[in-house]
């Protein structure tokens, strides 16, 4: 619990007794790799890019 108090404090919030925490979840978007893009990922060779 004191971890959880610790996190909310570091973000300005002040957890007092009797409080009510509201959190919302949201579905996040699903990762869609190509199968050369996930070899890449596996083998840790990652493409180059060149920007200019």
């Amino acid at each position: 619990m004191k971890v959880f108090d610790w996190q909310l404090q570091k973000k300005g919030y002040i957890p007092m007794s009797g409080q009510i925490v509201d959190a919302s979840l949201v579905p996040a978007s699903k990762q869609r790799n190509t199968e050369g893009e996930r070899q890449a990922m596996k083998s840790a060779t990652w493409p180059t890019t060149s920007t200019g």
